[in-house]
């Protein structure tokens, strides 16, 4: 084999080796930088925000994203100690019923357990205190 040819088939090969390797899924994110079937994915952030008497989660008015087995951690975008935190879903229908913070702190949800592409919704959002009347428009899917 010649030379050209040598560095030819080493050029496919190469190609080829990337574009094989490129077609695996990506491991989920987890706690700890580990990825096998028994880590712990990481926690997703929700922050909720309230304009007068309308509510919304890291925005805008939507469904946020949650890997099964993630825990799920709601927080005022208006911290503060008189702020009151409330997240409700519908009772026996989701992967948990209600939190609350009466203080403005963080919630902080156990892992989530629904089964993939199920959306919940929330049936009652009370962000700084005050509820929201689009609290059923928003709340979250499993992946």
């Amino acid at each position: 084999m010649t030379s050209r040819q040598g560095t030819l088939a080493l050029a496919i090969f190469g190609c080829l080796l990337l574009a094989l390797t490129g077609c695996k899924p990506s491991p989920q994110p987890c706690v700890g930088g580990g990825t096998g079937p028994h880590a712990v994915p990481t926690p997703v952030n929700i922050v909720l925000n309230r304009t007068g008497t309308l509510c919304g989660q890291n925005g805008s008015v939507q469904i946020i994203d949650v890997p099964r087995g993630a825990g799920i951690i709601w927080r005022s975008s208006n911290i503060a100690p008189s702020n009151q935190l409330e997240v409700h879903f519908t009772t026996g229908g989701s992967p948990f019923d209600s939190f609350s913070s009466s203080d403005g702190s963080a919630i902080t949800s156990g892992p989530t357990n629904g089964p993939v592409g199920t959306t919940y919704y929330y049936t009652i959002l009370v962000v700084d205190g005050q509820q929201c009347n689009n609290a059923g428009a928003m709340g979250i899917i499993m992946r």
